[in-house]
């Protein structure tokens, strides 16, 4: 059995911070809670997962506001937004265009009409 390394802890510790912590949840805040520099967690994360820790951490925020879309698929954007820690909606649209392949609101629709079609648990079990 291999031995985890640090940067399986650190991705680990994104996908399991609770929807009030992903507000703050940056580079920074993780080089501190792991006591690593900044330089050298960005390098090393990197070096070690073949992308970028900021962009890891986008994707993860995205994913998590697709799944809080589908418990919740009359969740206001501009909310998801701050509670992903995005300083503008408008930013987080796009970046959540760039990963999903749709807008938040088209996601949002389709989730909305799967559901009304029994295509989707209505309780988003």
């Amino acid at each position: 059995m291999s031995k985890r390394n640090i940067f399986d802890e650190i991705i680990e510790y994104i996908l399991s911070r609770p929807d009030g912590e992903l507000e703050s949840l940056n580079v920074d805040s993780i080089a501190r809670t792991f006591k690593i520099s900044r330089s050298y967690l960005s390098y090393r994360f990197k070096q070690e997962k073949k992308q970028s820790l900021s962009n890891y951490i986008l994707k993860a925020k995205i994913i998590r506001s697709s799944l809080l879309m589908y418990i919740d698929d009359n969740i206001k954007i501009d909310y998801l937004s701050i509670l992903m820690g995005f300083s503008r909606t408008d930013y987080f649209i796009k970046v959540f265009k760039k990963i999903m392949g749709i807008s938040p609101g088209r996601y949002q629709t389709i989730i909305q009409k799967l559901k009304s079609q029994k295509m989707l648990d209505s309780q988003g079990k």
